[in-house]
């Protein structure tokens, strides 16, 4: 008889613990959690999802620049900061609103569902993908945000003053045009979110879609591509090189004028010209840094200090050679004879 005291008592210290313990362990049933259980109890994320596997499945894509980041001459890269947005149906993803407390969205993340594969076909890219958001008709929203490396052919024929044509492909890897359709959102080419690069402005942004046909399938892939138009500022090199290059030719070139001395040897002006001649070696140096070594065409800067390390490399040529042969007849050496005949009756004769 004590026992059944001690077990009553027992009961009753337990009997709080005991309920609380039950009613953590079965939370309660919230309308989103109904909901997220219907949808993914049977849902197969490899499978497309379309009712009749012959319908094409039709994904639009909305790309955003957000910013120029780098572009890299020598290794012909441009990195680009931009947002990518996909939408489809996924008709397995559907629900009537009235059976879950009038939900018509849902958030979940997106390796639970099915997705395009649809991705950067001349990029390499370091991409955040936040969560996908379903609503009751199945039509799924996805974002992307990355930062990209363009592969991009730069032509720097007249650099500094050049103008390139880049470009960022979309496409799915697998699936061709009966699979898979994509196609670009209306004002997908906008550039409201578009931040200002300070060496290169953006003068162009358009979208064009192509159908390309490969010896693989026989039917076409599509692919939604960017074009963007890329015009250099070229500020920063024409006060850093190109006026400080003219002034020293410029000196050079006063220099060669200037008379000689009919004393002494008065060697000054071919230092001059010798210093100018390693001034532009020095500024040659760093315009080789912008251009890629494999380049097949000579940029416009470079044929331009070519123009004026020639003339710069003549007038010291000029000023060394004449001021030889003063001082020649300072100390009443002779001119050879032939030297005298070519410049006095062949140069002084033919104007």
């Amino acid at each position: 008889m004590l026992l059944y005291p001690c077990f009553l008592i027992l009961w009753h210290i337990l009997s709080p613990n005991r309920a609380h313990v039950t009613a953590t362990s079965h939370p309660a049933r919230t309308p989103m959690r109904n909901l997220y259980e219907h949808l993914f109890l049977d849902y197969v994320k490899e499978i497309r999802p379309v009712r009749n596997e012959s319908e094409t499945l039709k994904v639009e894509i909305k790309f955003w620049l957000k910013q120029i980041l780098k572009v890299d001459e020598r290794d012909q890269i441009v990195n680009i900061y931009c947002w990518l947005e996909l939408y489809w149906l996924d008709e397995t993803l559907t629900w009537d609103p009235k059976k879950f407390g009038n939900l018509t969205r849902i958030h979940v993340p997106a390796h639970k569902i099915w997705k395009p594969d649809v991705a950067n076909m001349n990029v390499e890219e370091n991409e955040m993908e936040t969560n996908a958001i379903v609503d009751y008709t199945g039509r799924v929203m996805l974002f992307r945000s990355m930062i990209t490396d363009i592969s991009c052919n730069l032509n720097l024929q007249q650099f500094p003053f050049d103008q390139q044509i880049c470009f960022v492909t979309f496409a799915s890897w697998s699936m061709d045009g009966s699979k898979l359709d994509l196609s670009a959102t209306p004002k997908t080419d906008n550039l409201e979110l578009y931040i200002r690069n300070t060496e290169w402005g953006l003068t162009d942004f358009r979208v064009k879609i192509y159908q390309k046909i490969y010896d693989c399938c026989p039917h076409p892939f599509p692919d939604v591509t960017y074009f963007m138009v890329l015009r250099r500022s070229p500020s920063y090199y024409i006060f850093s090189l190109v006026i400080p290059s003219a002034f020293i030719t410029v000196v050079t070139i006063v220099g060669f004028f200037t008379p000689h001395s009919t004393t002494g040897e008065n060697t000054e002006k071919v230092s001059l010209g010798v210093t100018a001649l390693l001034s532009m070696a020095i500024i040659m140096m760093m315009v080789s840094d912008e251009v890629p070594a494999t380049s097949e065409v000579i940029p416009l800067i470079g044929k331009y200090y070519i123009g004026l390390i020639f003339l710069i490399f003549m007038a010291a040529f000029t000023t060394t050679l004449t001021l030889s042969y003063q001082m020649r007849g300072n100390s009443g050496q002779e001119v050879d004879p032939r030297i005298r005949d070519f410049f006095f009756y062949q140069i002084a004769a033919n104007p």
